[in-house]
């Protein structure tokens, strides 16, 4: 079981690819994945899939009034972020993208693989506590970004399954 994309750019679990895409997103510099539209939220209920960012917060805060509590819903009126609120960026066509079926068109994998290219350097150099920093990520990253290309090369969409 896990997720197999066309093109060799992915053959792993969906946990993993979620953590792969959490990652490009915090590489190239945008909000958290969990804050985004499609993502905020999912999960609520229960411990291993809570990705509700205030779930801790709201717990601390209920049985206070005031300030902390206005502050933290006001933080989640904006919540989730929309995607056309970003700048608009190619591999936003891979991170939103369901992770269970579907495809990529040809044509966007050209341009998903050039905005892979571009964070590779700082993929290169980042480093956290996580398995998701450093060889293995970007490892993860030159297979995904050598099947989009030759997805596009092939003029062939890359399918998910």
């Amino acid at each position: 079981m896990g997720l197999d994309t066309s093109h060799g750019c992915w053959h792993g679990g969906y946990t993993s690819f979620h953590y792969f895409r959490k990652m490009l997103m915090r590489i190239a510099g945008y909000p958290s994945l969990d804050l985004m539209e499609g993502f905020y939220g999912y999960g609520t209920g229960t411990m291993d899939g809570l990705r509700d960012p205030f779930c801790l917060v709201q717990f601390a805060v209920d049985a206070k009034e005031g300030m902390a509590k206005e502050v933290l819903q006001e933080m989640r009126r904006d919540l989730p972020i929309r995607w056309d609120a970003l700048r608009p960026d190619p591999i936003f066509a891979l991170i939103n993208h369901s992770d269970c079926g579907g495809s990529i068109p040809w044509w966007e994998c050209g341009r998903i693989a050039e905005g892979l290219a571009a964070l590779r350097d700082r993929a290169v150099a980042y480093r956290d506590d996580s398995r998701w920093s450093g060889k293995f990520f970007v490892d993860r990253l030159d297979d995904v970004m050598c099947g989009m290309i030759a997805a596009w090369v092939a003029c062939e969409d890359v399918e998910f399954d």
